[in-house]
């Protein structure tokens, strides 16, 4: 199953274009006439070079449709209309979806835009209906910000003063204003994960760990993690933040791309692409920093074409290797080139005073499995992150920076590729309840996305596993369920 990841709902043209090179292409050096078969590594030169040279030509952007990412106000407007028929029959779920389609024709929109002013207008409306007052202000403001048209000022001066009214009602005996629910409630996660403690003592260089986990390695199992004393149902044994993390594409419009809290009702749009959202503008800033300055050119077309998450995911971590290096290619080559990766093990690291780029190579080394995979599926890869990498390259400032130096494009090359079979390997989910419905305790799990845990990585997988993998406002952690042996393998995980 695994060479199918990422293509189950991708387009026709993008599968039968790669059908169509694989069988045309690729296969045929492959598989010769005579009988010697060429190796590894003169297979992977081979399909990296093929790939790259054919998808050059611009009729292959043409069939798949790639184009740079643009705003519409035209596309804003169908949004906004599709979320006024939601909104008018006023059902709590319909009321939902109009929210989801306003927060669209806001990303969409063009800064400034009447367009993006009257969804931020219409955003309000949904908060009064949810008795948000507080976003419901600051909504009035954005539309205020964003040129809302004079022509219809009343109605957000009506809005305006129903949410000042609404909010000095719920003032409390003490004349502070009682927060919002969601607020609480996120108060609440938020105060379950600080005092979340792992059951046992801590390693001392790795405080996310019990101290009663190791990591072995022998022929049978390979590398796997033991216990040294017995562990009962419900004990806490690994906590982790991820290294780095996606939104699942169904959350764009609902949660912030950096920090993934839900605030539907107040997101704010990236100027230069109509994906991504955040909960305010230091998260719109650290994103950008950190990864989205080299992903925000390409996400439009990895939506378009099938299992955005694998594939964004492979993308984001190359920007954060970068990131992490100072946006210094030349350091990054230089540092993978002395890398010893048999001396890197995210159990015997310090985590006390690792570095950014110590973390880093715990992640770098996780394994990617190449040489066992099927040349059709290693082939595939190679197809989609040929794509990706030039779609890096033409849309961010990467491309001058590689221009005179092909060196540097291969390593931007090579990292995607690296990070994307890592992700086939060691990809974990997370999953969460939305804000909504946490109240309902049969409302089924919510996925949020996927991330790198590169601690939790190193627990392996298991058909009949006792141990389980939860996440609490992000962070993942790792639970006794029953005792079974003395190895710790990972039920969930995204294989």
């Amino acid at each position: 199953m695994e060479g199918f990841i990422g293509m189950a709902q991708a387009p026709d043209n993008m599968v039968d274009l790669f059908e169509d090179l694989w069988e045309e292409s690729i296969l045929p050096y492959l598989t010769p006439k005579q009988k010697r078969q060429q190796t590894f590594e003169q297979a992977l030169e081979f399909m990296i070079n093929k790939f790259s040279s054919i998808l050059k030509g611009s009729h292959y952007q043409e069939r798949l449709n790639l184009r740079p990412e643009v705003k519409s106000n035209s596309k804003a407007q169908c949004l906004r209309d599709a979320g006024n028929r939601c909104f008018y029959l006023t059902q709590q779920n319909q009321l939902a979806k109009a929210l989801t389609l306003y927060n669209e024709s806001i990303a969409y929109a063009e800064k400034g835009s009447e367009d993006r002013a009257l969804a931020y207008a219409n955003r309000a409306s949904v908060c009064l209906q949810f008795r948000r007052y507080e976003d419901c202000l600051v909504n009035v403001r954005l539309a205020r910000e964003s040129n809302y048209p004079s022509r219809h000022a009343e109605k957000l001066n009506k809005r305006e003063e129903i949410a000042k009214n609404g909010l000095a009602k719920k003032n409390t005996n003490d004349g502070t204003v009682a927060p919002d629910e969601d607020c609480a409630t996120r108060n609440d996660r938020k105060k379950a994960v600080e005092t979340l403690k792992l059951s046992y003592s801590a390693h001392a260089n790795v405080p996310q760990v019990a101290e009663c986990l190791q990591l072995r390695h022998d022929t049978t199992f390979g590398r796997h993690v033991v216990t040294n004393r017995a562990l009962k149902a419900g004990d806490v044994v690994m906590i982790e933040k991820p290294f780095l993390s996606v939104l699942d594409s169904n959350l764009h419009y609902i949660r912030c791309a950096y920090c993934h809290d839900e605030r539907a009702f107040t997101l704010i749009p990236c100027e230069g692409c109509t994906t991504a959202m955040y909960c305010s503008e230091q998260c719109l800033s650290n994103a950008h920093q950190q990864f989205h300055r080299y992903e925000c050119g390409a996400l439009r077309d990895l939506s378009q074409n099938g299992c955005e998450t694998l594939r964004s995911l492979g993308l984001r971590a190359t920007a954060v290797a970068i990131t992490t290096f100072g946006h210094d290619l030349d350091a990054l080559k230089t540092h993978l080139e002395g890398l010893d990766e048999s001396k890197v093990n995210a159990f015997t690291m310090d985590w006390n005073t690792a570095t950014q780029k110590d973390i880093y190579n715990t992640v770098h080394v996780l394994s990617t499995n190449q040489e066992n995979r099927n040349r059709k599926f290693l082939a595939r890869d190679i197809f989609q992150c040929t794509i990706m990498h030039q779609l890096m390259l033409e849309r961010t400032e990467l491309g001058a920076i590689c221009q005179a130096d092909s060196k540097k494009a291969r390593l931007i090359f090579d990292l995607i590729l690296r990070h994307r079979m890592i992700c086939h390997a060691n990809l974990l989910a997370m999953w969460g309840t939305p804000v909504m419905n946490e109240s309902d305790n049969n409302s089924p799990p919510l996925l949020l996305g996927f991330g790198y845990f590169p601690l939790m990585s190193m627990l392996n997988h298991s058909c009949v596993p006792n141990v389980q993998n939860h996440t609490w406002n992000e962070i993942n952690v790792s639970k006794d369920i029953f005792r079974y042996g003395i190895y710790f393998l990972l039920s969930m995980r995204s294989m």
